[in-house]
């Protein structure tokens, strides 16, 4: 007996291969009849073929099971064997649905921190402006400054200067 395999995608991604018997077609055995003396086909039957209508076709209480007794000992075992690959499928779909309801804990678990970290980062992104915005208004005033300083220096070394120079005119002098 061949076997056909029938592959099926499941869910997640995954190939299931079944194997299945192929299908058959009811057998019907044709009986035939036995001539018997008196009925011999007779040439003036209105009949040309000699047989009435009731018995072309073979009556239904005449049909045998096409089992045989091998098929009806391999019967058991094929079912069995379909039990258990089901409840394979079963406890497959089980481990299937696990790991999704798994993986979806993680997606949402992940959603989150991600949602948590980008609020972190638009803070973080925020204080950064703010110090950068400070650092240039100290710049700016360090800068101002600084020439005040210079000016200063500026103005005091000339003051000693002249006053060096006087210094030195009156000890000239």
């Amino acid at each position: 007996m061949t076997v056909n395999q029938v592959r099926h995608q499941d869910p997640i991604g995954g190939t299931i291969s079944l194997e299945v018997p192929p299908k058959k077609s009811p057998v019907t055995p044709r009986t035939r009849k036995l001539k018997t003396p008196g009925s011999e086909n007779n040439s003036a039957s209105p009949n040309p073929a000699g047989r009435t209508p009731k018995d072309r076709s073979p009556k239904v209480t005449e049909r045998r099971s096409p089992q045989s007794p091998a098929t009806e000992k391999k019967r058991p075992s094929r079912i069995s064997e379909l039990e258990t690959q089901l409840a394979q499928l079963q406890e497959d779909l089980k481990k299937a649905k696990d790991q999704l309801n798994t993986s979806e804990s993680w997606k949402r678990r992940a959603q989150m921190e991600a949602e948590d970290t980008k609020k972190q980062l638009l803070t973080m992104s925020e204080k950064f402006e703010e110090s950068q915005q400070q650092l240039m208004e100290l710049s700016s005033s360090e800068d101002v400054r600084v020439q005040e300083l210079r000016k200063i220096s500026h103005d005091r070394d000339k003051a000693w200067q002249s006053e060096l120079e006087a210094m030195q005119k009156a000890a000239l002098n």
